[in-house]
């Protein structure tokens, strides 16, 4: 995330945003997520928030809480990462997972965002087009 949002953002107890190593396009998945999770666990911690493999990758704990605010929370997060594959990561419009070169990084991307990276789209198993 820039450092434009990463001021605007709330943080627990002043806490850095140093952790993110995302771009701004998953921001409001993230937000929403974060939203959610601090009803279920208002002292929860993030360890990191990054792109892997070209998904979301959200590590926190959930703290204090009964097994069924921790399954929740963990659900949560789970459901989050893998929204994130529909989710261009540069601008958030509708993508899907690509490749640069044919063994490269992949990242999630809509087409504009993709092209200009040089990326291309990942072919699904069976698929015949892109």
């Amino acid at each position: 995330m820039n450092d434009e949002t990463d001021q605007n953002q709330e943080t627990p107890a002043g806490e850095s945003r140093a952790w993110f190593e995302c771009d701004d396009g998953w921001g409001s998945l993230i937000a929403d997520l974060e939203a959610k999770l601090h009803v279920l666990s208002p002292d929860y911690t993030i360890s990191q928030v990054k792109d892997k493999f070209g998904g979301l990758r959200y590590y926190a704990n959930a703290g204090d809480v009964d097994a069924e605010s921790s399954k929740r929370f963990y659900d949560l997060i789970h459901e989050a990462e893998n929204k994130s594959f529909e989710i261009c990561e540069c601008c958030g419009q509708p993508a899907r997972l690509s490749r640069r070169g044919r063994h490269g990084w992949m990242k999630t991307l809509c087409s504009t965002c993709a092209a200009k990276m040089n990326f291309e789209p990942v072919r699904s198993a069976g698929s015949e087009t892109s």
